[in-house]
């Protein structure tokens, strides 16, 4: 999955889940085996706490990746202390 292909629209966005809604994923691959959300928040806060919200939010995305019908789910982290703190 090509970062400019998620940019320009080239990949879907959307995976029905099974309860009949629509989530709005950041990557949904052509067949849809592939479905996968990024994330570019750090772990801290500009003021430095943590990023409470933040890791909730993921947790969030994380939980609607289980609901989905997929071969292969990705969480991707951007930042460094995102995935450390994980």
């Amino acid at each position: 999955m090509d970062a400019d292909e998620i940019r320009h629209g080239v990949l879907s966005r959307e995976a029905e889940d099974p309860i009949g809604g629509v989530f709005d994923f950041d990557a949904v691959s052509g067949d849809k085996n592939v479905v996968a959300t990024i994330s570019t928040s750090g772990a801290k806060t500009s003021g430095g706490k943590h990023a409470v919200g933040k890791i909730l939010k993921i947790r969030s995305d994380m939980l609607f990746l289980t609901m989905v019908e997929a071969k292969h789910r990705v969480v991707v982290l951007t930042e460094n202390d995102m995935y450390e703190h994980a």
